[in-house]
């Protein structure tokens, strides 16, 4: 934290060794949020960054990796705000060997410097809330194969414009872009057979909402807007 400050008032970036690196961690998780700390292990991606770990992960039972938070530090560069975690990011298919499996419920929330989120190709789970309020982020891509998705997975993500929902999830779930005010013209694939509940709440930007002819459920005040 000190080393945080030191940099905020010289107006530069926060030098840090690889030792002490994992110090500067910052997520948004509660300490009452899981798993034993000793099974959390740190990611770099030195193309990203050199001294900051992007993520804490740790391994579940199949030897998989799982994120559990996403590295949202903000520190400052000539007074402006900037972040670890920025622009367009690849969630990868695989971590230090290891097949990514899931991005745990609120792994990437708050992280406000994300633009794009791209999941790239494996296969794996969205815990509930993992990128909510996320509040730059403009556009998601799925090329992974997702096998569930959570709960009000982009809430409040006010940025957001651009996401293709994917047809493996057949039911959009409960409060998934709600609170999402940009959000214009979202694509629901055919083969999508439910909207959750909440799951357009506030989205009072949307213009163009072609629903499939699978479709056959749709949840309580799915498109009320925000009162």
């Amino acid at each position: 934290i000190l080393v945080a400050i030191i940099a905020i008032f010289l107006g530069g970036t926060v030098q840090a060794t690889e030792s002490d690196a994992t110090s500067n961690f910052v997520s948004h998780k509660n300490e009452e949020d899981i798993v034993d700390r000793d099974l959390l292990k740190f990611y770099f991606d030195e193309d990203v960054s050199e001294e900051y770990a992007l993520y804490q992960y740790y391994l579940n039972e199949d030897d998989k990796a799982v994120i559990y938070a996403a590295n949202a530090l903000a520190y400052k560069i000539d007074g402006k705000p900037s972040y670890v975690i920025q622009g367009s990011v690849s969630v990868p298919a695989s971590i230090d060997g290891h097949e990514v499996a899931e991005i745990a419920p609120t792994a990437f929330s708050e992280c406000n410097g994300i633009t794009e989120i791209v999941l790239v190709g494996g296969t794996m789970k969205i815990g509930d809330e993992a990128f909510r309020n996320c509040e730059a982020l403009e556009s998601v891509i799925f090329y992974a194969d997702i096998t569930e998705a959570g709960l009000g997975i982009f809430q409040d993500c006010t940025s957001l414009k651009h996401v293709a929902w994917p047809e493996e999830i057949p039911e959009i779930p409960a409060r998934t872009f709600q609170g999402c005010t940009a959000l214009e013209s979202p694509i629901i694939s055919e083969g999508i057979t439910a909207l959750g509940p909440n799951c357009f709440f506030g989205c009072t930007s949307l213009k163009n909402l072609d629903l499939p002819e699978t479709l056959t459920s749709i949840g309580t005040s799915a498109f009320n807007s925000d009162p």
